[in-house]
């Protein structure tokens, strides 16, 4: 590891052999050599920001020309300082595998952030890819953003009026690049939390989602709905995991439990909500951890809710009863308006049929065939 010593710095064989170093501290310059303004190999750009001297101005300079021009006098640096470990690296890149050109990536934008948004931008279309290189890349950008590119005490922000040294304008063209980038990192979340993709993926964006959850606080309403949503994923494994992020972050950090239960309440409230998201909604509500003297709202707030909810589904089964007896009751009409037309129709084929007709034509026509000949006979033997 990199240790200060009073001659310059002096750096760990394992750094040096992986990555060749950073760049050396400036302890003097040789003529005609420009060394870079940011050094971020030790500290992180945003403590150097809040560091930097405000009172010196560069006039006329554009932030984002100062942050090309640095990015610029860095990589010359670099290539006049250039090891064998640099140049396999370049070789890793350009023919490695996928995981190790991964892996390169991601030690080279830990190397130096401020330098190395090209890299930052390549991970992130890996993170777009296929199955595999999204997985890879994805973990990696966690790793990056939660441990070394974003701060923990406050948000990014883009400053539109820049003001300040020629290191300043880089270092907020740096953030507000950062800003960008990382929204565009969420998107790929929440594109790879979709039911489109695998439930693997699913399940690995609601893992990522919780971990910058828990460790930033950028774009925190975002990342949360990513979490919140998979609550109503068609496949358990995926929303119990969901629930089980949510339950993580409130342990973590209680003070956010207002903010989620409302994200989840919200969740239950849509009109077109699933019967399954609903269910799981409520029984992460339930084991909410309520404390009177900071959450009476939220209690009240669920309370409610719950009540409302009770009433709702009392209504849907008076209703679902009542439509199976209106069906019943239609269904027992027709029935009987059906079995009254059958016989209404049998009786006119009897009134319409021949007194003498053959045997084969039923029972009633050889009744009154019969009848017929026990009157005439009768009425012979009057005769006689």
């Amino acid at each position: 590891r990199r240790q200060q010593t009073r001659g310059g710095f002096r750096f760990g064989d394992d750094r040096l052999e992986m990555m060749g170093g950073p760049p050396p501290a400036r302890t003097g310059k040789k003529a005609g050599e420009t060394q870079p303004l940011i050094d971020d190999s030790e500290r992180p750009w945003y403590e150097l920001l809040a560091e930097a001297d405000g009172t010196e101005e560069a006039s006329g300079l554009d932030a984002g020309l100062a942050l090309r021009t640095e990015v610029e006098r860095y990589e010359a640096f670099r290539k006049k300082k250039e090891t064998g470990d640099d140049k396999y690296m370049q070789q890793v890149l350009k023919s490695g595998t996928l995981s190790d050109k991964v892996a390169a990536m991601t030690l080279l934008v830990q190397e130096s952030p401020v330098h190395r948004g090209a890299i930052l931008e390549e991970l992130l279309d890996f993170a777009r890819g296929g199955k595999r290189s999204s997985k890879m890349a994805i973990e990696s950008l966690k790793d990056l953003f939660s441990k070394t590119l974003l701060p923990s005490t406050r948000r990014l922000a883009c400053v539109k009026d820049k003001r300040g040294s020629e290191k300043v304008l880089a270092l907020l063209a740096f953030e507000e690049f950062l800003k960008t980038t990382y929204g565009q990192f969420v998107e790929t979340l929440e594109a790879t939390s979709t039911k489109n993709a695998a439930p693997e993926l699913r399940a690995f964006a609601v893992e990522t989602a919780a971990t910058l959850l828990e460790e930033k606080p950028e774009l925190e309403q975002r990342i949360l709905a990513v979490i919140v949503n998979k609550l109503g994923d068609p496949e358990g494994s995926v929303s119990s995991k969901a629930s089980a992020a949510l339950t993580g972050l409130l342990k973590r950090h209680r003070a956010m439990t207002k903010i989620v239960a409302n994200e989840v309440q919200a969740l239950a409230a849509r009109p077109n909500v699933d019967t399954k998201a609903l269910y799981n909604a409520i029984a992460f509500l339930s084991q909410i951890y309520l404390d009177k003297e900071h959450l009476a709202d939220v209690a009240a707030s669920l309370c409610e809710m719950y009540v409302a909810f009770f009433k709702r589904a009392v209504e849907q089964n008076n209703n679902q009863n009542h439509k199976k007896t209106t069906s019943s009751n239609s269904t027992k009409k027709k029935k009987k308006k059906k079995m009254e037309e059958t016989t209404a129709a049998a009786a006119s084929r009897r009134t319409s049929s021949p007194c003498c007709s053959r045997a084969s034509e039923g029972p009633y026509p050889i009744a009154a065939a019969a009848a017929a000949a026990a009157a005439a006979t009768a009425a012979a033997g009057e005769t006689k």
